[in-house]
């Protein structure tokens, strides 16, 4: 009771300042142009520094063979999500059809994964996730741009755009820092665990502005997004921890591999959705619908997480 408790109080500050964020939204203290630039600064800059900062660690095999184990969960993990959501979601309308696969797939690492992994398990945690985030790229940048350009001129799927992005870029240059035992200067060290620290109060406040400036409609009428949530929240998370407990007995481990499993789906799915002439509306919905039901479900999948591997 004491772990669920625990869980629930730091899944309570992350949403704590999502509420700051959406309230700041209403009442007009962030305009969309700042929350696309705020977004911006975090994805560019906060982000890459949080995973440089969480590779600043001493060489270990253990932690390399660790990350192996986070890069072929993080694989399996995304076909059996690109699968599921081809087998169980309706197939018409083909757009909303899209846009819900596309939710199903991506999670908001970055934004919502990070900080819960680091107040869960620290930067270690953090290091495994980075690992599943290059995976996490690499797919969005191939499959998830092919499932919604494939009907454009043009097709946008690029194996260089998902290799060339600050997210993986930063992960290859954590890695390179890490095996070859580099440690960065005492005050440059500073000023990248200092702009890192920012990723939990704006990431979650970035996040709590998109929601302010959805429009949901009825979304309640619309039998396909709740297939989505449930697929995101609850039917993939419940296909690959058996996995997952099979690869590790290691609970940092675990909670860096499984949170990003958890998480709910990846704010760029409304920038994409714009961007490739797709649904917006249901990328909207998807987005909002599954943060707000990840309340009540990241606190429960990590508490049986807990059960299963305890501290």
């Amino acid at each position: 009771m004491q772990s669920f408790l625990a869980i629930g109080s730091q899944i309570l500050i992350l949403f704590a300042l999502i509420g700051v964020g959406a309230f700041a939204y209403k009442i007009k203290l962030w305009k969309e142009n700042g929350v696309s630039q705020m977004t911006t600064l975090v994805l560019y800059l906060v982000i890459p520094m949080m995973t440089i900062e969480s590779m600043q660690i001493p060489f270990e095999v253990r932690l390399l063979k660790g990350a192996g184990i986070a890069a072929l969960f993080a694989v399996i993990t995304h076909l059996i999500a690109i699968v599921l959501s081809r087998l169980l979601l309706p197939a018409t309308p083909e757009r909303k059809k899209r846009m819900y696969s596309y939710a199903v797939i991506s999670g908001n690492i970055g934004f919502f994964g990070f900080p819960l992994i680091s107040l869960s398990v620290g930067p270690i945690g953090v290091f495994y996730a980075s690992i599943y985030l290059l995976v996490f790229h690499i797919f969005v940048w191939t499959y998830g741009v092919y499932l919604l350009s494939k009907d454009l001129e043009g097709n946008n799927m690029s194996l260089r755009r998902a290799l060339i992005n600050p997210g993986v870029i930063s992960v290859f240059i954590a890695l390179f820092l890490f095996i070859s035992g580099i440690r960065l200067p005492g005050v440059l060290m500073t000023v990248v665990s200092s702009i890192a620290s920012l990723n939990r109060p704006l990431g979650m406040m970035v996040v709590g502005a998109e929601i302010a400036a959805v429009s949901l409609g009825a979304f309640w009428k619309d039998k396909h997004l709740y297939i989505a949530v449930f697929m995101r929240l609850l039917l993939i998370p419940a296909i690959v921890l058996p996995l997952l407990l099979l690869l590790t007995n290691d609970r940092t481990l675990s909670v860096g591999a499984f949170v990003p499993v958890l998480v709910p789906t990846a704010t760029n799915i409304v920038m994409f959705a714009s961007r490739f002439k797709q649904d917006t509306l249901a990328a909207s919905r998807a987005l909002a619908v599954t943060t707000l039901f990840s309340m009540l479900t990241v606190p429960l999948w990590l508490w049986l997480l807990d059960l299963l591997r305890p501290a």
